[in-house]
């Protein structure tokens, strides 16, 4: 009878281990991935140089923060769409960076109409 409880408390031990061992792998592993914004800003077209601007000052603010150690450790990412101050382009670009790129936080667009048309998309997600 004490071999079977020897026997159980090594199996129960060594279960808490590998849940240990697996949880430390994946919070490592989580550690080590930027974390991800997005920003819709017209890039190109007739009012790219404001779309620009804006770029350029994400840009900056990235890299003081990476250059600060990140947040948490982890490095700032930003992913860019360029809606072109277009509100289907920016439905598209809310569309991919939601359901393909699965970026929690987006800046932007930069013009009225196309939040209109992607507010829904977002508030819905």
């Amino acid at each position: 009878m004490q071999k079977i409880i020897v026997s159980t408390s090594i199996i129960i031990t060594l279960l808490v281990l590998i849940g240990a061992v697996v949880f430390f792998r994946y919070s490592l592993d989580e550690r080590q991935k930027p974390y991800k914004i997005a920003s819709i800003l017209p890039l190109t077209g007739k009012n790219g140089n404001y779309g620009m601007l804006i770029k350029n000052g994400l840009e900056l603010a990235k890299e003081e923060i990476n250059k600060n150690g990140g947040i948490k450790g982890r490095s700032l990412e930003i992913i860019y769409e360029d809606d072109q101050a277009d509100p289907k382009l920016a439905v598209s670009a809310t569309e991919k960076i939601i359901n393909f790129d699965n970026v929690p936080i987006i800046f932007g667009p930069w013009a009225s109409s196309s939040v209109l048309a992607m507010a829904p998309i977002a508030e819905k997600t």
